[in-house]
């Protein structure tokens, strides 16, 4: 992976520019996103050295509200810039191809992206909701609480009108994601009445006739049943162990989606021994 990310500063520029403070994130760090079609490699390294800086620190993000605020401007121009046209044009001036170190950058930089915003989103980042809840990963969402319990139920009743990113992140799916977090007997964001319906909800957005397929539907189906072991109620367990039959008798037994099932269903019961 570090030769990835070197390949992919290497193919933007090779100065440095860095906030005084790591910890903080100047307003200019989005001057790339605004002009996308005239911004340098150096003004692209910039911005993207400055937030890996940020997530290497061991601050709880950007100290400040205007920085929070440009952190989750730069998630959201991320996941919807079109990067595949910046491309075409640096290939353009080049005379050649971008390497395949500087696209698989891009997906790195996202991944990673996420991954800091899972780690420091807090209670105190609802005023960004709109953004995190479109863009976030399910563990940042959950961190929100209860105040956008309903906007993430309807958000996973509804497939995304696109995926986001070089990454193609799926709203629906972290919505689920997020579900499967507030399930936890742990979290306490949701009471216990909720959590049996938004379990059964899981359970039920499961492919009905068991069939699944490779790719994004596959991925899709892995978050819905690893976020429903975390429920402990009797009507999900059986809801799962009935489709995990329907599973093996489409597609077989003894595939990873089949024993993903078999874990979760292992766990709902032994928490269900541990109330009986």
């Amino acid at each position: 992976m570090n030769t990835i990310r070197v390949l992919f500063v290497a193919a933007l520029a090779t100065t440095v520019g860095a906030s005084a403070d790591p910890c903080k994130l100047r307003d200019e760090l989005l001057n790339p996103y605004r002009s996308p079609a005239t911004a340098t490699r150096e003004q692209w390294r910039i911005t993207k050295d400055a937030v890996s800086a940020l997530e290497s620190k061991s601050c709880d993000g950007p100290r400040d509200e205007a920085s929070r605020a440009i952190l989750f401007q730069i998630l959201e121009k991320e996941m919807t810039l079109n990067y595949g046209r910046i491309l075409q044009d640096w290939e353009k001036q080049d005379g050649r191809p971008v390497s395949e170190g500087a696209v698989e950058g891009l997906s790195i930089f996202q991944t990673e992206l996420l991954a800091y915003v899972d780690r420091i989103t807090s209670p105190r980042d609802l005023p960004f909701r709109n953004t995190i809840l479109r863009y976030g990963n399910g563990l940042a969402i959950s961190k929100l609480g209860r105040p956008v319990v309903d906007a993430v139920v309807e958000q996973a009743s509804h497939p995304p009108a696109a995926l986001d990113g070089t990454i193609r992140h799926n709203a629906q799916e972290e919505a689920f994601r997020a579900i499967g977090y507030w399930l936890a007997p742990e979290n306490n964001v949701i009471d216990a009445a909720e959590k049996q319906r938004l379990g059964r909800f899981l359970a039920g957005a499961l492919p009905p006739d068991g069939v699944t397929g490779s790719g994004l539907q596959y991925r899709f189906t892995e978050t819905l049943l690893r976020a429903i072991g975390n429920s402990d109620d009797g009507d999900v367990e059986a809801a799962l162990g009935a489709w995990r039959q329907k599973h093996e008798n489409s597609q077989g037994s003894g595939g990873s989606l089949d024993r993903i099932a078999g874990e979760s269903l292992e766990k709902i019961r032994k928490r269900m021994k541990k109330t009986t």
